[in-house]
Order: structure tokens, then C-alpha cells, then sequence
């Protein structure tokens, strides 16, 4: 599908939150990027989104243009990591009809709607997002989600279609299919620095780093921690006795790490390989692959598959051992050079773009379904 044949084409693109202003978090910075990039492949993007206030006037505004004839080719949708009808800041069901009643306009004037799934913490047992009375509070919601989900959506989105295996919930007549993150079309020189940067979350009972931190302490081998402020003032005690002075922690933005990446030779992602991981794609190895860095992951996670795959990296067994062997025997100039070849290829392969496109083209296409 090129941009010729889709200018002048129309979609709607809705979220049930209010984005935050720094975008420092993927479930903020992804919607931005697939919305940019439909409208960088031809798009007229009708945009819902904001709190429930801001979102009921995008609908009113929306509901008036298809009344006045205008044509729309399909709504994408992207869930929260919370229940829909949980995202305003109290976290109160306030507005129970707002989001799927929209849906259902959207199918009765046979507009194709996708959503992407973003996560499923909430019935995972490897993370307790929520314990006692929130946890069955938000299960309840995420619940009520599915079954819209299964009577309003043409395709559930998924990060990995092997998530599918986790939501037993959703009925088998929904096309499911695979949309992973997508990467930036970034310039970037090699560097022989051999320093490694790790960008992401801290929370020890999600991403616990104690391992890579420990791996890097005994090898020496030089780190740039970036994680969010917030975070390590609430867990940097739990990480203390892992640091030392070849582990540089810092806290940037996402357009303020863009020099960063450009120094280091080496990222990297090492986290215990839980069942979750298994499925999860993260948000993270789209943006290493963008600036064209080695990525060296923890094995047996769909991640490391990934980077196997594709040859763009190393998968190593998940201690503290195996890493700094890997920091000490570091790859000749020769092979890191080989698999920067590789990182240019996937890069271009799996661009916002490229997602936008693989979007418009299978929502336009699909069989409509009326309302199940």
C-alpha cells in the first residue's frame, strides 16, 4: 500500500486517557508514534482522546461528521494498562457508556475497528500490579473490557500473538493479530566506546536489575543506568549495594537520551525470564534498534527470540556470571560490525511507518462484523 493510493483517507484514532505532557513511559510514547505515523502514510487522523470530558466532545465532534457523510476507513484503538472505564484520576467509573457506546456507533455506520492489547498484568501471576480489594476491583473492569471486546471488535492487536494464550476470555471469531512496537528512522555512527546503556524500569518486582547491576560491578565494563527519577528515589536503597563507579545513573527524557545512545556501543535488557516475558515484546528493544546498537538480552524470552532471530545481538543465560564473562570476552570489531548490517535491515523493516501500514491495510480489508 503506498501513500499515493491512501491520501485523502480518513480513521479514528481513540484512547481512553489522558496522555502525560512528558511522555516518559511507552503506554504514552506509542500511541503518539503509531498516531504520527498514520498520518505520515496519508492519513487524516480524527483523534479521541484525553479525559472523559475532552474525549465526550472528539465523539460529539466525530458523530456529527459521519452524519454529514464523512467516510472513514476504520477505527485503531490502544488500550490502558488500567480498565477503561478506570482511567480518569480518581479511578471511579464516572462515565460507563462513553468509550464503548462510541463502538458501537462506529459498527453500526460499519466502521472496522482494531484494538491493540496492551498488556495483561492484571491476570498474570508473575506481577501483583494490585493486591486485596484493588485487585478484584480492576478485574471486575478488565473483564467488563472483554466482553465489549468480544462483541464490538473486528481485531484485537496483540504485542506477541502468543499473549493470546493468556486472555482465554476472548472469543475465537475476533482476528488476532501480531503488532509489535516500531522503531525511528534514526542516524547513528558506529562507536568504539564499548560502554553498554540500559533505559528502563526499575520496580524490583517487575524489573528487577540486581543481576545486570552486579555483572557490571564485577566486570568493571562501564554502564549508563537511565531509569525515571521517581522510580529510583523510591528504589534506589534496594540497589545500592549493586552500584559502583563504572555504573553511571542518570534520568533523561526521551529526547534528551538521543546524545547518549549516540556515545554507547551497547545496549542491553536483563531481567529474569519470567512467563511473562515469554510474550512480552518491550517497548525498549524497538527504540535500541533504532539507533542501531548490539543488544544483549536475558535468554528464553520472546525479546531474545527476537534478537536470535534477527541476529542483532546476544542472548545470555540469566545470572550475574554469564554477563560479566560477556562484558570481559567482549566481540571482535569484525562481528559487532556484522551485526550493526543486521540492526540497519530490521530497522527499516520495522519502522512506525511499516506498523501504520500493516494497520490501514488490515482494517480496511477485513470482513465487517456486525455487532456480536
Amino acid at each position: 500500500m503506498n501513500n499515493e493510493g491512501m491520501m485523502n483517507r480518513n480513521c479514528i484514532f481513540h484512547i481512553p486517557w489522558k496522555l502525560d505532557d512528558k511522555l516518559i513511559v511507552a503506554s504514552d510514547i506509542r500511541p503518539i508514534k503509531i498516531c504520527n505515523a498514520l498520518k505520515a502514510i496519508g492519513y487524516n487522523v480524527e483523534i479521541i482522546w484525553g479525559r472523559s470530558k475532552e474525549r465526550r466532545k472528539h465523539i460529539n465532534r466525530i458523530k456529527l461528521l459521519v452524519k454529514n457523510g464523512m467516510k472513514f476507513d476504520f477505527m485503531y484503538s490502544e488500550s490502558s494498562t488500567l480498565p477503561t472505564l478506570l482511567t480518569e484520576p480518581h479511578h471511579f467509573p464516572t462515565s460507563p457508556c462513553l468509550d464503548f457506546s462510541f463502538f458501537r456507533f462506529c459498527k453500526k455506520n460499519k466502521i472496522s475497528i482494531g484494538l491493540f492489547y496492551r498488556d495483561i498484568h492484571w491476570n498474570s501471576n508473575d506481577i501483583d500490579r494490585f493486591r486485596g480489594l484493588k485487585f478484584y476491583y480492576t478485574k471486575f473492569f478488565h473483564l467488563y473490557d472483554i466482553l465489549f471486546y468480544n462483541k464490538l471488535l473486528d481485531i484485537i492487536y496483540f504485542p506477541s500473538i502468543k499473549m493470546r494464550e493468556k486472555v482465554s476470555l476472548l472469543k475465537r471469531n475476533i482476528q488476532y493479530k501480531n503488532l509489535m512496537p516500531g522503531g525511528d528512522n534514526i542516524t547513528s555512527a558506529l562507536n568504539n566506546s564499548n560502554d553498554f546503556l540500559y533505559v528502563g524500569g526499575i520496580k524490583p518486582h517487575i524489573y528487577d536489575v540486581s543481576k545486570m547491576l552486579e555483572a557490571f560491578k564485577k566486570s568493571g565494563a562501564k554502564l549508563k543506568f537511565c531509569c525515571r527519577l521517581n522510580e529510583w528515589n523510591e528504589y534506589s536503597e534496594y540497589y545500592k549495594e549493586f552500584l559502583s563507579d563504572n555504573i553511571e545513573v542518570i534520568h533523561l527524557n526521551a529526547d534528551d537520551i538521543k546524545e547518549t545512545y549516540q556515545k554507547v556501543s551497547y545496549t542491553i535488557m536483563f531481567y529474569e525470564p519470567k512467563e511473562y516475558r515469554k510474550f512480552a515484546i518491550p517497548f525498549k528493544l524497538f527504540e535500541y534498534i533504532s539507533y542501531e546498537k548490539p543488544i544483549i538480552a536475558s535468554r528464553n524470552t520472546a525479546a531474545s527470540g527476537f534478537i536470535e532471530e534477527n541476529k542483532i545481538g546476544y542472548s545470555l543465560k540469566y545470572d550475574d556470571s554469564s554477563l560479566k564473562e560477556f562484558l570481559n570476552q567482549l566481540p571482535s570489531k569484525d562481528e559487532y560490525k556484522e551485526i550493526v548490517i543486521n540492526l540497519k535491515k530490521v530497522k527499516s523493516d520495522n519502522t512506525w511507518e511499516k506498523r501504520a501500514e500493516k494497520i490501514a491495510q488490515e482494517l480496511s480489508d477485513c470482513d465487517y462484523n456486525e455487532e456480536k
